[in-house]
């Protein structure tokens, strides 16, 4: 049996050949950490038979890094997750779900996700949600409670502004019109909120 590495951090997608999107701020934002060591993994499936073969070999590598990894962060569908029957609890699995939470029907929210035998998005330690209206189609679609989902914001939008330049932040607040892109940016830093459960 693997030991967990109570310093590791694992990012894995299979979307992109490379780290995009929320999945890279938050990357960039571990990178900060002296004490942290990052593994990255990056793969897109293709369905021709090599593509295939490709999949098999990142889903056995991304098995292993959960296993020694002490936070794995995912941001997509991702079946090796799924296969587990009996995840440890020292390995965290954090689902930083790429699309809004409640414009479409995903997950175990779809009928012939929940009669499946493999349980769809499961072994979800926490998820991440853009914004308070995302909890219940999040718990719905991923069989979560509501206190395993963090509003956090998408952590992409942390390229628009920057911390520590908050007249900037005050500004650009200010310009907003709309309710919900205000609360997107005056979250709590996604930092903080990561390192709770590392």
């Amino acid at each position: 049996m693997t030991r967990t590495n109570y310093d590791k951090v694992t990012f894995c997608t299979n979307r992109s050949q490379e780290l995009t999107g929320n999945l890279k701020n938050i990357y960039l934002e571990f990178k900060k950490q002296k004490d942290v060591q990052i593994k990255v993994i990056c793969f897109n499936y293709n369905r021709s038979i090599i593509g295939r073969v490709q999949y098999l070999w990142y889903s056995i590598i991304s098995i292993y890094h959960l296993a020694t990894s002490r936070v794995f962060i995912i941001d997509d569908y991702f079946l090796p997750i799924y296969c587990i029957e009996s995840k440890r609890d020292e390995n965290i699995v954090i689902q930083v779900w790429h699309a809004i939470g409640h414009l479409k029907r995903y997950g175990l929210s779809i009928e012939k996700n929940r009669k499946s035998r493999l349980k769809h998005h499961s072994n979800y330690d926490w998820v991440l949600a853009n914004s308070h209206a995302d909890i219940d189609a999040l718990s719905q679609s991923f069989d979560i409670t509501r206190n395993q989902i963090v509003v956090t914001g998408a952590p992409r939008l942390d390229d628009l502004i920057k911390v520590n330049h908050l007249e900037k932040k005050r500004m650009f607040i200010k310009s907003c019109m709309h309710q919900h892109i205000v609360m997107r940016l005056m979250k709590i830093q996604l930092t903080s909120i990561l390192m709770l459960f590392y």
